[in-house]
């Protein structure tokens, strides 16, 4: 059976050499097998075909070459130079060829045709030699390509092929004329793979008909597009941008400055970093905040003309038009019918007044809105209640009285100045007394809903809080203030004490002396309960500095610089215990000197002796004092006890380094009781009846370190 290769070819035509012998040009080619493995030191049968305008062209030219593949399986030849009966000089250049290759990967002549592909890179030197160097000729003062093929001929110039090489740099700049697409380019296509540019835009996928490029590497890809400037693409029919960076993806749409996007049909962006979004749009300025329409339609509530007036981050529009000829503007009008004639202009008010009011001008030219006969008066620039009582006159807004009524419902939301009191108030109250005047102090203020100032000189804002006594604060919902100066910032809080702040969430209650400074009463509270029936506070620090925190306490004397922190307990450890570090940042509690007893946890057989001679024996034991490991007690095993059997073990903690050997006392006499490393207590006495016998672990003791 045959065996089939597959060809990886990569050509090369690095140079173009002629002279008065002939003119040929170099080939390169990786050869793989099927497996894709180069064939490597290996002759190979190669026959060159050049097919004329396709490629299943006419062979004008035929040679073979018999080459020896190198370590990577590369061959390399020249065509022009291999066994043939044809006349490689002969070749017209000016026409289009098609390389064909053929191979026989064992030497011979039994060649296998693996591909072809059109010869992109045309031998200028053997176009020149076959023309006479005269592609161009001039007849009744017109110069032409009549000399070559005036309906097929493309030009470049500072390539040798209108696409873009992204393997070398020196044919980025380059202007070209491509027949077939009637399409002009000049300028630059960048190279730069770290900026993500690959220099394919003037390729021939990105090129429109009669389409035009100009500039760096702008991009004009639909038919009759316009491309000028830098970094510019335009994808929709016929549509033109010039300028740096612009997109313009609508049907017969244009873009012209910086950063501007046109995505609708017939619409137009001039300016920078602007966008139009719907059907014949128009927009100008910079930064204009977008809106979409329709792309392709017009709408009458889309928009029709826009001037941007915003930032980069913060987007805003100075004038929106729609198609309907609604026009908002967003600033002042100033009007003046005989443009700075004798006449005198005027400017309209930015925003509309209140009902029932009136525009009125105050003949400078500046229009403002006014209650008709109102209680204000304007002079000098200042508005006021003149026309009224200034010594006792009140201001509400959104009712016709200070204190609610509970009648009526719409005036729940208002606004007010308490004369007689000096006391401000703005929000809301539910139909109830928490505005009243009882429920007011003097030169108190409260913003937000059902907040009661009444201390005076107090101020209130948020929702449901309560300060009661002079100079008190609250901020947040539902607080409580009943220390005179103190303040409660948060959720539900108390602050009892004078000059007491709570801050936090649900602290605890406690009373203290509201006007007078207490040793002993609160100063500062953080709460971080969770309800109000379960109150609880994570730090609680009184007037004499005393503080008791409910929780871990972290120091890191050096703010996370290179020290190390390390973490208290939180509660207090037993009586005579000392704090100690394990070296990561945890202190615990410890027992000086002497650790805890631990009990023994006997292998299978082994008890107590006492179990069944009464609690006066001392039961099996260890501890560990200063490193030195202690057992003692007496322990039995009920059945017949075997040398070399384990006991029980001792943990890791309270092992030796090495294999210890005691002698203790048993009912049989002196016997070996050994200690392994691995905390094994081995007895290596003689076999004996266990039935009542007990061994005594009294005297054993060893150091660990």
């Amino acid at each position: 059976m045959k065996q089939i290769y597959s060809l990886f070819i990569f050509i090369f035509i690095t140079t173009v050499i002629y002279g008065q012998s002939s003119n040929t040009f170099n080939y390169q080619a990786v050869i793989r097998n099927n497996l894709g493995i180069e064939i490597k030191n290996k002759t190979i049968g190669v026959k060159i075909s050049l097919l004329q305008g396709s490629v299943s062209g006419t062979n004008v030219y035929e040679e073979i070459h018999s080459v020896t593949s190198n370590e990577q399986g590369v061959i390399s030849f020249s065509i022009g130079t291999g066994t043939t009966t044809d006349n490689f000089s002969t070749i017209n250049w000016a026409n289009k060829y098609w390389l064909q290759v053929a191979v026989d990967i064992a030497g011979g002549t039994n060649y296998a045709v693996i591909g072809s592909s059109e010869l992109q890179s045309v031998p200028y030197s053997n176009y020149a030699t076959k023309s006479g160097d005269k592609v161009f000729s001039t007849t009744a003062n017109v110069t032409s390509n009549a000399s070559g093929r005036i309906n097929a001929d493309d030009f470049v110039f500072g390539g040798i092929q209108l696409a873009n090489n992204s393997t070398i740099n020196d044919d980025d700049s380059r202007f070209f004329f491509d027949k077939s697409k009637a399409a002009f380019r000049a300028g630059i296509t960048v190279d730069d793979i770290g900026e993500g540019n690959v220099g394919n835009q003037w390729d021939d996928a990105n090129v429109g008909y009669g389409s035009v490029a100009m500039g760096v590497s702008t991009k004009a890809t639909t038919e009759g597009s316009v491309s000028i400037g830098r970094y510019s693409e335009v994808t929709g029919e016929t549509g033109y941008a010039i300028g740096n960076r612009n997109i313009v993806t609508g049907n017969y749409a244009g873009a012209f400055g910086a950063e501007n996007k046109s995505k609708a049909e017939f619409s137009l962006v001039f300016g920078l970093n602007n966008e139009s979004n719907s059907y014949g749009q128009t927009t100008i300025g910079y930064n204009n905040a977008t809106v979409n329409g329709n792309l392709i339609s017009a709408i009458n509530t889309d928009r029709l003309f826009v001037i941007g007036n915003g930032t980069f981050l913060t987007k805003s529009n100075a004038l929106v038009m729609l198609k309907n000829g609604n026009t908002t503007l967003n600033g002042q009008l100033t009007l003046d019918a005989d443009n700075s004639g004798t006449g005198r202009g005027y400017t309209l008010p930015a925003q509309d007044g209140n009902i029932n009011q009136v525009m009125i001008t105050d003949g400078a030219g500046n229009l403002s809105w006014s209650n008709i006969g109102g209680a204000f008066s304007t002079a000098g620039n200042v508005t006021s209640n003149a026309l009224g009582m200034l010594a006792t006159d009140d201001f509400v807004f959104g009712s016709t009285q200070l204190d609610d009524d509970i009648n009526n419902g719409n005036d729940n939301r208002r606004m007010f100045f308490d004369k007689s009191k000096g006391a401000f108030r703005a929000g809301a109250t539910n139909d109830s007394s928490s505005w009243s005047d009882e429920n007011v102090g003097f030169y108190s203020a409260a913003f937000g809903f059902e907040n009661k100032a009444i201390g005076p000189q107090t101020f209130i804002s948020g929702g449901f809080n309560t300060v009661n006594k002079f100079y008190g604060i609250a901020m947040g919902y539902n607080n409580v203030v009943e220390g005179q100066n103190a303040s409660a910032i948060g959720r539900s809080l108390l602050a009892e004490s004078h000059a007491q702040i709570s801050i936090g969430i649900y602290n605890t209650p406690k009373a203290g002396n509201a006007i007078s400074h207490i040793a002993n009463d609160r100063l500062f509270v953080i709460g971080n309960g969770t309800s109000t029936g379960v109150r609880s506070d994570a730090l609680v620090m009184l007037k004499n500095g005393n503080t008791t925190l409910n929780g871990q306490l972290t120091l890191d004397g050096d703010n996370g610089g290179n020290g190390k922190p390390y973490t208290l307990p939180a509660q207090d450890g037993s009586a005579n215990q000392v704090m100690i570090t394990d070296g990561l940042g945890n202190m615990t509690w410890k027992d000086y000197g002497l650790e805890t007893v631990s009990t023994l946890a006997f292998n299978s057989g082994w008890e107590n002796y006492s179990i069944n001679n009464g609690s006066a024996f001392e039961d099996g034991r260890f501890y560990i004092d200063n490193n030195r490991v202690y057992l003692g007690g007496l322990v039995r095993k009920t059945s017949e006890i075997t040398q070399g059997e384990v006991i029980f073990t001792l943990p890791i903690g309270y092992r030796p380094k090495k294999q210890r050997i005691f002698s203790v006392v048993t009912e049989a006499g002196i016997v070996r009781v050994d200690i392994a490393a691995n905390g094994n207590v081995i007895f290596n006495g003689l076999n004996f009846n266990g039935g009542q016998n007990w061994v005594s672990l009294d005297g054993i003791s060893f150091r660990v370190d």
